[in-house]
């Protein structure tokens, strides 16, 4: 397990070599803007949202919820009725710095709307919507506080950030730079496959010994780091999955009993005989370009192949890096037997198994992301494929900002065996004079939302105001899906006719 574990921070250290090898490639990448100052603190912003749904949601939400087979077809042509309706919304919102708006709505018609204001200190805030009237709700100020508390003590500026990962990176640096020196380096002409030629090559080891040396030298820097142990200590008390995971009765460990069991097992590891856990080729080329074939060694019980390439294109008038492209692939092999690994993995043939979808043990990530500055337009794009248990799922994400107007897109879309998207969700941003409407509170009667669950009396006035406004909502928005929509919520006729779905591929 030890070693497992070290070798999972020896593929990490690698990575960085990325950063490490060409610090000037690193120093004049490109920036996408950042977000937390692409706009004033003061600035109000319109936000627009189109989620587009497949057809092949309505077949996939049929089968979990009881599967096609208990399923009769008004229900299926319910489910797809679904994704036609949740095709034709638009999303609209108006965020402030203490006050949002919002609606939700077809070219037939508005469906929602909302209205949410917090006061300075973040804890007395109100929202209302139209689905609710007559009634305006309110998140309980002990819970408002928690949150804010937790959000004030996690938020920090870029430069808050550097500076505390700072004496960190610095030891990371350090010891990539040590890894460096004891390479070996030659020059020549030396061609990849699939990844060009280059024209020097440098071999690293990383050991067990190294990546424990290097542990406990940010073990000791986070001894005299008051500010880091604080933000840890409250990250993991705050963290609900860790306390799901632990056996019922048991609290969470504290971040001294885990770093006192960490050293241990360091101290263990650098008694015990250094072990290879990863091995490195670098190839440099021309211009901003540099390849990294990263391969565990022969024999271990969990292989891992990693390639990454790193292309800078850079502009002829200033020098400056205009483009950088990162291609990575990482592959991880289950052998047949553990204790009798293989001697030798062929990574091309489980690369085309788990491609053509007759491999179901191993793992194939396979990443490609570009960013380009075309002042004053920044882009990025994103795309990300993992093939596992003979299933492929894709993820891409676009986005465009511009710094001079400060508009922003971004498209982020979900595929499942297939190139065609099963989700995507476009998101627009842009700043705007225009300030979120405020909740209108008179005549409406407070219903607060604590960690208490609401009472049958609560419980039953929210249903009370749902049903007053919804069906006449959803019949002006989504007049030929309401019908199907009510009647899987209980709120309509038991003959309402459901429309016939669009079709799989229209």
């Amino acid at each position: 397990m030890k070693t497992n574990r070290m070798r999972m921070l020896a593929i990490l250290t690698a990575l960085m070599l990325a950063l490490g090898i060409l610090p000037v490639f690193a120093e004049s990448a490109p920036a996408a803007p950042d977000m937390a100052t692409f706009f004033d603190n003061d600035q109000n912003i319109q936000m627009d949202v189109q989620v587009e749904l497949n057809p092949m949601v309505g077949s996939m939400l049929g089968s979990l919820t009881g599967g096609m087979e208990n399923q009769d077809e008004a229900t299926q042509a319910a489910l797809m009725t679904i994704v036609q309706a949740v095709n034709k919304l638009k999303i609209s919102a108006l965020l402030g710095k203490n006050a949002a708006s919002g609606t939700i709505g077809t070219d037939k018609g508005l469906l929602v709307d909302f209205q949410a204001k917090v006061d300075e200190e973040g804890k007395q805030n109100n929202i209302t919507t139209n689905l609710l009237p007559g009634l305006n709700l309110s998140v309980d100020p002990a819970m408002m506080a928690q949150f804010s508390g937790q959000a004030m003590q996690q938020q920090m500026t870029p430069e808050q950030a550097m500076q505390l990962v700072g004496p960190y990176m610095a030891a990371l640096t350090a010891s990539i730079e040590k890894v460096t020196a004891e390479g070996q380096s030659e020059e020549g002409t030396f061609e990849t496959e699939g990844y060009g030629t280059f024209s020097k090559r440098t071999s690293l080891t990383l050991t067990s010994h190294m990546m424990a040396d290097l542990m406990l030298d940010l073990i000791k820097i986070y001894k005299q780091d008051e500010q880091m142990q604080k933000l840890l200590e409250t990250s993991m008390q705050n963290n609900p999955a860790a306390a799901m995971n632990m056996p019922e009765g048991a609290e969470i460990p504290s971040p001294e009993e885990t770093l006192k069991e960490m050293e241990e097992d360091l101290q263990e590891t650098k008694a015990e005989e250094n072990k290879t856990l990863l091995l490195v080729t670098a190839y440099e080329g021309d211009g901003q370009n540099l390849y990294l074939d990263m391969v565990t060694p022969d024999g271990v019980g969990a292989p891992v192949k990693i390639d990454v390439l790193l292309k800078g294109a850079v502009m002829e008038t200033s020098g400056a890096v205009e483009q950088v492209e990162m291609t990575m692939k990482l592959i991880g092999h289950t052998p047949q037997s553990i204790e009798n690994p293989e001697d030798k993995v062929d990574w091309k043939l489980v690369e085309q198994e788990l491609k053509s979808g007759s491999n179901y043990r191993d793992t194939l990530v396979d990443l490609n992301l570009t960013m380009k500055n075309e002042l004053p337009k920044a882009k990025s794009n994103l795309n990300l494929n993992m093939f596992s248990g003979g299933m492929q799922i894709g993820i891409a994400a676009n986005s465009e900002s511009d710094l001079a107007t400060k508009n922003s897109t971004t498209v982020v879309s979900l595929s499942l065996m297939s190139p065609e998207p099963l989700v995507k969700l476009t998101i627009s941003t842009k700043p705007t004079e225009e300030a979120p409407a405020q909740p209108v509170l008179e005549g409406t009667a407070n219903l607060v939302i604590s960690e208490k669950d609401l009472s049958e009396d609560q419980q039953n006035l929210v249903m009370e105001s749902l049903q007053k406004v919804l069906p006449d909502r959803l019949s002006t928005a989504l007049p030929e899906e309401a019908p199907a929509i009510l009647a899987l919520l209980g709120m309509g006729a038991n003959d309402a006719e459901i429309p016939e779905p669009a079709p799989a591929n229209p």
